[in-house]
């Protein structure tokens, strides 16, 4: 997988994308996600053959339809606040910087994208500034970017922080993406039989997920089902299970169309 991510994200630096499509029951949801994902494309799974057609024809009806091109974020932060992101996408790392390649947008769709933030301890008001910049290519192909956003993180007595009233809504998504980001990396671990590594990513995981949870209304079944999956991971997991995972995180931590005309996959 490592190799074949290497040459998709060659490919991908020229301007071409990969996308892959696992045909049957026996492929590796491992490689062709590190196809997909490092080639700034799509992951798919066909078990029909009407299947294969619905989904190259979706593919290439979303190339007609690109409102940006090389999509790209780039986080600017202090070296003692590291930055990473949630979800299959390309990235790059420097010493104060993130970049992440979101590939293309068709017309009229949006995408979350989730960053996180590893606070390290300190004073009270002590402050750290982050600089969010998107940048992307027209159809036509000219550059173009948005105004940076500026973030500031200050830190904080816990008693303080629990007062604060978040943003609900926006806490909830974080939520259910960071839960499909660690089934994802967790299930990939199965996959290729790494069974510990894919119980101690979880075990890894959970606590900060189910602090970040607690008393937020509607999450208590994602950190239930986080749980149940920590316990399963141990094990060898059914391929078909495997892939409705890796299919399902997939598509909604990119916001991506299911261009499928059997579902079945994603439903069992």
């Amino acid at each position: 997988p490592e190799q074949l991510g290497l040459h998709a994200a060659e490919l991908r630096r020229r301007g071409l994308y990969s996308s892959a499509v696992g045909i049957g029951d026996h492929y590796s949801p491992t490689q062709l996600q590190a196809i997909a994902e490092q080639g700034g494309g799509r992951l798919h799974d066909a078990p029909l053959g009407e299947d294969i057609v619905a989904v190259v024809l979706g593919e290439l009806n979303e190339i007609l339809d690109t409102a940006a091109d090389a999509v790209t974020l780039t986080a600017t932060h202090p070296r003692r606040l590291p930055v990473s992101v949630l979800g299959p996408y390309p990235r790059s790392v420097a010493d104060e910087r993130l970049e992440v390649s979101a590939g293309t947008l068709v017309s009229g769709a949006s995408r979350q994208i989730v960053l996180q933030v590893t606070v390290p301890p300190g004073a009270a008001g002590e402050r750290f500034d982050l600089a969010i910049a998107p940048t992307w290519r027209t159809p036509e192909g000219e550059p173009d970017a948005a105004d940076p956003l500026a973030v500031t993180v200050t830190l904080a007595p816990a008693v303080e922080v629990a007062a604060e009233l978040p943003d609900r809504a926006t806490c909830l998504d974080v939520a259910r993406l960071w839960h499909r980001h660690i089934l994802l990396e967790s299930t990939l671990r199965n996959s290729e039989g790494r069974y510990g590594e894919a119980r101690d990513f979880v075990r890894e995981a959970f606590p900060a997920f189910r602090d970040y949870c607690r008393g937020l209304p509607g999450t208590e079944r994602l950190v239930q089902d986080l749980e149940g999956h920590g316990e399963m991971v141990q094990h060898r997991m059914a391929e078909s299970v495997v892939r409705g995972i890796c299919m399902d995180a997939t598509f909604e931590l990119k916001a991506e169309r299911d261009h499928r005309i059997n579902r079945r996959g994603r439903n069992s």
